[in-house]
């Protein structure tokens, strides 16, 4: 999904198939949830929605290690427009992170909390939320979250009204996105997604 979301589609699609040959769990999971957010990203949403129970129907024994504590489920409802389910994934992925120490999946987690808020209008949260996903980010020097972390926070800023702080941290999204090669990103920032 880095780069070329139709290339990875196929992909996504021939380990599912293969994983629901062999009735592998895990990979059920995992090419189940991450199929689903890249068809609705893609925007075919009736295939991503059965990709995604497909994923999340059978519980693999680590599924907090294939959803990523919850940042790929949470994304993926985020993309099918669905705030609520997102928030609940991400309350349950956060104190999962806190309980182990995943401070990694801290960042992310807090991201889409602050675009769960975003969609709620609840324009102050937000902004505290992304900039302490931020924050994580830079500290644990994740620059693909930290450049997530600056298109959130662009939104933010549009949704207030500072046009300036909006451009500059879309700006600090694209150049970011474009030096990881993560050009499927840095093409949706000038559309405010």
């Amino acid at each position: 999904i880095r780069r070329h979301l139709e290339q990875a589609i196929p992909v996504l699609e021939r380990g599912l198939a293969i994983s629901e040959e062999h009735d592998l769990v895990h990979g059920i999971c995992a090419n189940g949830v991450y199929l689903g957010w890249a068809m609705l990203l893609s925007g075919n949403r009736t295939r991503a929605f059965e990709c995604l129970e497909r994923g999340l129907e059978r519980q693999a024994g680590a599924v907090l290690q294939w959803t990523r504590f919850g940042t790929v489920t949470a994304a993926a409802y985020l993309a099918a427009d669905q705030p609520d389910e997102a928030g609940r994934v991400i309350a349950r992925g956060l104190t999962a992170a806190a309980e182990r120490d995943a401070r990694g999946y801290r960042a992310p987690l807090l991201r889409l909390e602050a675009e769960v808020l975003l969609r709620d209008g609840d324009t102050a949260r937000a902004r505290q939320r992304a900039d302490e996903a931020l924050e994580v980010a830079q500290e644990l020097a994740t620059h693909p979250e930290v450049a997530h972390c600056h298109a959130t926070l662009g939104r933010v800023a549009a949704r207030l009204g500072d046009a300036t702080s909006a451009a500059q941290h879309r700006d600090a999204a694209r150049r970011l996105f474009q030096d990881l090669d993560m050009t499927f990103w840095a093409g949706r920032i000038d559309d405010g997604r």
